[in-house]
């Protein structure tokens, strides 16, 4: 096969202005149906002038242009696709930390996090500030309110759990910090984005809550996804690589060392730049999403429920060994995570004795789009509903912290 000059040259440039294109209105135009009509075109093109194996690379060509076809079906028809801005995407917001896989940068600031769909469609513009500690701060109290100052001396209670505890797409206090304020009992939020149960136990096995607060909480109250942290846990999410991996070993979860037993050798390696440019390109298709995203019963089997569960037996056992106080769970079965799973944990966890609070109880309505942060594209809850949350779990911890046993 001769590849004339002029050839080459051509689809070359091509190639350099589509993917240049492509890059920088990649939240505008299915970038990868366009690439793959560039390589369908390629291709015809190239079997046109080749003398052998022509009718393979015409063959091909054609699986290209359907892929391409299926891509721009996809852009259009499912849900648009969204995107970051601000601080929170552009600073160093998350950092590597060696026994949970990362962590929010331990450093006092304010980020700016600003979630867009890629038509342009403004979802939130938010602030989040975050502690020395890492953790998120509360929202300024109104005059003549009790404030974290004030509360000082007082023991706390821990929140652990993920975005929903963190308080991710809302500027105002999430629940923990609003629970503290309405029942002037000092709180800790340890929530961070992308977290499952496996960080909140590693957190409470290495005593990395005692850098914060030396002195015993009064509760430790972790929120659970049923549907959300059943994968987490078990290393399916594409973000948590690094994490802690727990196994039932003699029925009871074990830390076994990170997701990737390559990992344990080199847990944090830097990524080849040809590494992360591919895997920035693959998530730009519609169709590894789709394949990779769109099957929920595949993500999560009962095996995984079981390790959760195991996890959540083993972080009660922690904190009433080592840190002295309660553990509870707050169940979050609504909106999304409401289904079998909820059900499940509902009925498991206070059979192991752990007081659980189940939000569909007090608040069935909350996974409404009343009290999201956009119900197409975020299902965070939205200021409201956290406040709605803090006067749920108010008489909850308060009955629990008193009272030698509850569940409801």
């Amino acid at each position: 096969m001769k590849w004339p000059g002029r050839f080459v040259l051509f689809w070359g440039v091509l190639g350099v202005i589509i993917l240049l294109i492509s890059f920088n209105w990649r939240h505008h135009l299915p970038t990868a149906g366009i690439l793959f009509l560039y390589l369908f075109s390629l291709g015809i093109a190239s079997a046109m002038r080749a003398r052998r194996f022509s009718a393979v690379i015409y063959n091909l060509s054609f699986v290209l242009a359907a892929l391409a076809v299926f891509e721009i079906y996809l852009w259009y028809v499912a849900p648009p696709g969204t995107h970051y801005e601000g601080t929170y995407d552009t600073a160093r917001f998350f950092t590597a930390n060696a026994d949970l896989g990362y962590a929010i940068l331990p450093e006092e600031r304010i980020y700016r996090s600003i979630r867009k769909a890629d038509s342009g469609t403004l979802i939130y513009d938010v602030q989040y500030p975050i502690d020395q500690y890492g953790q998120r701060k509360s929202v300024p109290a109104a005059a003549g309110a009790q404030t974290p100052t004030d509360l000082q001396n007082r023991r706390p209670v821990f929140f652990f759990g993920c975005s929903f505890t963190f308080g991710e797409a809302v500027s105002e206090d999430p629940f923990p910090q609003a629970f503290s304020k309405m029942s002037g009992i000092r709180s800790l939020n340890f929530g961070v984005p992308g977290y499952g149960p496996h960080q909140f136990l590693r957190s409470l096995e290495q005593g990395l809550p005692r850098a914060v607060e030396p002195n015993d909480p009064l509760a430790i109250v972790f929120t659970l996804l049923p549907e959300d942290h059943v994968w987490r846990a078990g290393g399916l999410e594409p973000w948590d690589k690094h994490g802690p991996l727990y196994e039932i070993v003699d029925g009871k979860a074990t830390y076994v060392g990170p997701f990737s037993a390559q990992n344990a050798k080199e847990p944090h390696r830097p990524e080849p730049l040809a590494e992360r440019v591919w895997k920035a390109a693959l998530f730009q298709s519609r169709i590894y999403n789709y394949l990779t995203y769109s099957k929920p019963a595949a993500r999560g089997t009962m095996a995984d429920r079981e390790r959760v569960l195991a996890i959540l037996q083993a972080s009660k056992e922690q904190s009433e060994r080592k840190y002295h106080a309660r553990f509870m769970v707050v169940l979050w079965d609504v909106g999304p995570q409401r289904g079998p799973r909820a059900e499940w944990f509902a009925q498991k966890l206070p059979e192991l004795g752990i007081p659980t609070l189940r939000i569909s109880s007090k608040l069935p309505d909350l996974g409404s789009a009343k009290y999201v942060v956009d119900a197409r594209f975020d299902a965070h809850p939205n200021g409201e509903a956290h406040a709605l949350v803090a006067r749920a779990i108010r008489p909850f911890i308060e009955e629990n912290i008193s009272s030698p046993s509850a569940n409801h």
